[in-house]
């Protein structure tokens, strides 16, 4: 995702890869996002998921954590590296997905998409991560 964000435009200091994101009424949930960007703060927050794996269980049980702790962050913002940088509770939200064409794995991503929709995340196949990448190039443009 970061050579597509560069290949966008947007300038490298202002991605942040696997920071770490606080989240809560009193900051008591603590995870790390795949790639934030942010200028004075967040204005986007990405991660990638793959469906082409073997334990898809394992991998919903990951994607409802994320969205249980996305939700937090929907009802009272957050802070990425130890505070350092805020991240509002509107702040863009950006999933790339990998799919699975197998019926399983089909059925995987409809259950990832429930959570993905009710936290309004816009949810991009890795085919055209460049999507991702263009809109926080208008964010921070």
């Amino acid at each position: 995702m970061r050579m597509a964000y560069i290949a966008a435009g947007v300038d490298d200091s202002v991605l942040r890869a696997r920071s770490a994101l606080t989240v809560g009424r009193s900051g008591q949930f603590h995870f790390s996002t795949d790639l934030a960007v942010a200028t004075d703060h967040a204005v986007q927050l990405c991660n990638a998921w793959s469906f082409q794996i073997a334990d898809l269980e394992e991998l919903g049980r990951s994607v409802q954590a994320w969205g249980w702790n996305m939700r937090e962050l929907r009802e009272y913002g957050g802070h990425l590296d130890e505070g350092k940088i805020s991240v509002p509770s509107n702040v863009d939200l950006q999933v790339v997905v990998a799919p699975d064409t197998s019926s399983e794995g089909q059925k995987a991503l409809d259950n990832a998409r429930l959570v993905f929709e009710e936290l309004e995340a816009v949810v991009v196949p890795y085919a055209e991560r460049q999507r991702v990448a263009e809109s926080a190039l208008k964010l921070v443009g």
